[in-house]
């Protein structure tokens, strides 16, 4: 299971980053962005000023583990095993166990009593106190803002994600911090139309979600992000990405695109002839994908790697989760002149 998925951030809140990170951060489900304004020894020159995402660091937050009998609409062992039941030593999907010591409550898998006698529970991303927990985390460790992952909600797992997206904006207005909608196209052949039905008559007709008071802006406008466009294993060719990018843009939002990790140069996981789209965003988050299963050397996207597509090195950021090795993430302007792009880590868990 992969969360994948921006913010432009100055080198001191990269202090608080690593300082931050050495905490609960495993079972967060997160990927972080971290731009810096270095460009090859010249001074970047923001094209926004700071605001909920510009300045600040961030958080992509996936919110998509459920158990059966948590009350959740899915009603299943979602993600944390393969097919959704019960979690066993032959039946896992997770890498690594969650310190669960701070939640309320656990759901009991198949698994036998872990090494401290204590018995082999995980959490329900659809409790509120674990989405609580998570959003103080953010607070107590200075994390500004949270992506929400949002996939097709026009499936089975559309009520859960509604569900999902009400205890993270309340997490959100508890804890002082700010979120955003991070649609992922998927899987979603429909996104075209579908996610725009999904913002008019959801998100804004029936719960207002821009209307919260820790609704992301930037620039004075709601924040949305659309993960997925431009690679080779995602839906949608040039002219349907560049449609949906200004539709949301003439909406009067701040669009942010999660691309591939070859934007540059429309290679590997790229499609070809995508540039003109991913500069119609306002601000990009190339992907860099790392886990601890895989050595840096064997992902192809080490530093060496990602200098020779960015032609900069600005800033270390942490992989947390599964991963663990750093990333370096770039800020330079773009064909249009927005300097606004964010370098985003994909965690695993």
């Amino acid at each position: 299971m992969t969360g994948k998925s921006p913010c432009g951030c100055h080198e001191a809140s990269l202090e608080r980053l690593s300082q931050g990170f050495a905490f609960h951060s495993a079972q967060l489900a997160i990927l972080i962005f971290v731009s810096a304004a270095l460009d090859s020894g010249r001074p970047a020159i923001a094209a926004s000023p700071p605001g909920d995402v510009v300045g600040k660091v961030s958080v992509g937050y996936q919110g998509w583990f459920a158990c059966t009998s948590d009350g959740s609409p899915i009603n299943a062992w979602w993600h944390w095993s393969p097919n959704s039941q019960t979690p066993s030593s032959t039946n896992i999907g997770i890498y690594s166990w969650p310190d669960m010591r701070q939640y309320a409550r656990g759901f009991q898998t198949a698994f036998a009593n872990l090494s401290n006698g204590q018995p082999a529970t995980l959490f329900s991303s659809y409790d509120q106190q674990v989405v609580d927990t998570h959003f103080r985390w953010m607070q107590e460790n200075e994390i500004d803002t949270a992506a929400l992952q949002r996939f097709s909600p026009f499936g089975g797992e559309g009520p859960t994600r509604n569900g999902m997206t009400l205890k993270v904006r309340s997490a959100a207005e508890t804890y002082q911090r700010k979120f955003y909608i991070m649609y992922d196209i998927s899987g979603w052949d429909s996104f075209a139309t579908q996610i725009k039905t999904d913002w008019t008559n959801y998100m804004l007709a029936q719960i207002n979600i821009t209307n919260s008071p820790a609704y992301a802006m930037q620039n004075g406008k709601p924040v949305v992000c659309i993960w997925g466009m431009g690679f080779t294993d995602r839906p949608g060719d040039a002219a349907t990405c560049t449609e949906v990018i200004n539709w949301f843009k003439a909406q009067g939002c701040y669009v942010i695109g999660g691309v591939p990790t070859w934007w540059r140069d429309s290679i590997s996981d790229s499609k070809t002839n995508f540039l003109s789209v991913y500069t119609n965003f306002h601000m990009i988050s190339p992907l860099w994908w790392a886990d601890s299963t895989t050595p840096p050397a064997r992902t192809g996207i080490g530093p060496t790697s990602i200098r020779a597509t960015s032609r900069i090195a600005t800033a270390m950021a942490l992989i947390i989760s599964r991963a663990s090795c750093p990333v370096i993430a770039g800020k330079r302007p773009r064909p249009d002149g927005c300097t606004e792009t964010s370098c985003g880590t994909r965690s695993s868990t």
